[in-house]
């Protein structure tokens, strides 16, 4: 098909007749970070910022705590580089490989991090970091490796072609996709705030230091093993039940993130059954906080997590509530076993030995799981919200950086 008048095609698709298309290593500088040696350790807590691949999540990159010393610098192998890169993530198997960030400090990267450096006389680095974040899963499959377990490298990274607008063009574009993204920031914090209330308020309405006036009643410790009993049901992957993750953020549908179905025997190729308002819980990663209420549904897991149904007499959501708190979990874990911290782990049958502290009366526990409640339905309102907004950037951004909607003024 011929490109339309005012395009012309090229190796990256149609793009208008003014840009270019160009690949990374010839207009601008790439590196990769050193390993420090254990000298370097000693000179924690100095004036350069160093940053490790995790890091890379926090997608723009201010000053904060972790900090290496100009002399331990000098006895390192690490490279120091200038704010305003662009940073790659190479190494990580679910989380930081192919996730790109920008530095707005001078900081030292290791050796799991690319960096590229700023160039404005050729491009704005903003354009650069918002052309590359919408190619993650792109970087993604260009990682050598198998199994999801490889990484990128600097040829990789080096042979990659963007499309380059000009400069000033790349600017207004950058403006726009900066304001969308501050916009989508401010509901992101409205959430942290709207969360750390709702902890706040746990905390009051849980212990309990503040009640309804019309409950009079004592309180109760009860043993988890009144509470809960294990659901130990298993169905074959045919296609019957949803293949489901457990993960901080609850039940959710499988993704290729978090694949883990080698953890399954192969000669035993049987998933746990989860139902709709189970407590479910990784046993290695409570720890973590790998503990919610299923809101999902029916669905099939790994078999090394739990899955609890909640007895009759019990409301559901008060019980989750208490459950998932972090107050919880760190009395939980007392029944840890393990030598290897990774793999300590609490026993559903060590869990149900713990007890917690409730009303005896079953409409005071179903009165303060509706406020907790209503403030989960706010929270996952502004999510919504939130998700949608991400979704418009996405289209926004798949428009804008292949020239499809052109920005007038330039």
């Amino acid at each position: 098909m011929k490109p339309p008048k005012g395009y012309k095609q090229t190796e990256l698709g149609i793009l208008p007749d003014n840009w270019k298309v160009v690949r990374l290593d010839t207009i601008t500088k790439i590196v990769a970070g050193g390993t420090p040696n254990t000298q370097v350790s000693q000179y924690w807590g100095g004036n350069i910022r160093w940053l490790n691949s995790g890091g890379l999540n926090n997608k723009i990159i201010y000053d904060t705590d972790g900090r290496i010393t100009e002399e331990g610098l000098k006895k390192s192998s690490t490279k120091e580089i200038p704010k305003k890169c662009i940073l790659v993530g190479l190494a990580g198997q679910g989380k930081t490989r192919g996730t790109i960030a920008i530095n707005m400090i001078p900081l030292c990267i290791n050796q799991s991090i690319a960096a590229i450096y700023p160039n404005s006389e050729i491009f704005h680095y903003k354009y650069l970091y918002f052309n590359l974040d919408n190619r993650y899963n792109e970087l993604r499959q260009l990682s050598s490796g198998e199994g999801g377990r490889g990484g990128l490298n600097l040829k990789i990274i080096s042979n990659l072609f963007i499309p380059l607008p000009p400069l000033k063009e790349q600017e207004k574009i950058a403006e726009i996709l900066n304001a969308a993204d501050l916009e989508l920031s401010s509901y992101e914090k409205l959430i942290a705030l709207k969360e750390k209330y709702k902890k706040g308020l746990m905390q009051k309405l849980l212990t309990p230091k503040i009640r309804f006036k019309e409950f009079k009643e004592q309180w109760k410790v009860v043993r988890l093993g009144e509470v809960l009993r294990e659901r130990n049901t298993y169905a074959e992957k045919n296609g019957k039940y949803n293949h489901v993750s457990l993960t901080k953020d609850g039940i959710i549908p499988k993704s290729e993130r978090y694949n883990r179905d080698f953890l399954v025997l192969k000669e035993c190729k049987q998933y746990k059954i989860t139902m709709l308002n189970d407590i479910c819980y990784n046993p290695a990663n409570l720890k973590f906080g790998v503990i919610c209420k299923n809101d999902y549904g029916v669905g099939i897991f790994s078999p090394i997590y739990v899955t609890f149904e909640i007895n009759d007499n019990y409301n559901i959501n008060f019980i989750s509530n208490i459950l998932t708190q972090q107050s919880f979990i760190d009395k939980i874990r007392k029944y840890e076993e393990g030598t290897v911290y990774e793999r300590k782990a609490v026993k559903p049958k060590d869990f149900l030995l713990g007890s917690i502290f409730i009303p005896k009366s079953l409409k005071e526990q179903q009165k303060i799981a509706e406020v907790l409640s209503s403030c989960d339905a706010e929270i996952q309102n502004l999510k919504d919200l939130c998700a949608l907004l991400k979704k418009q950037k996405h289209a926004l951004m798949q428009r804008l950086l292949s020239g499809k909607v052109r920005v007038k003024g330039t």
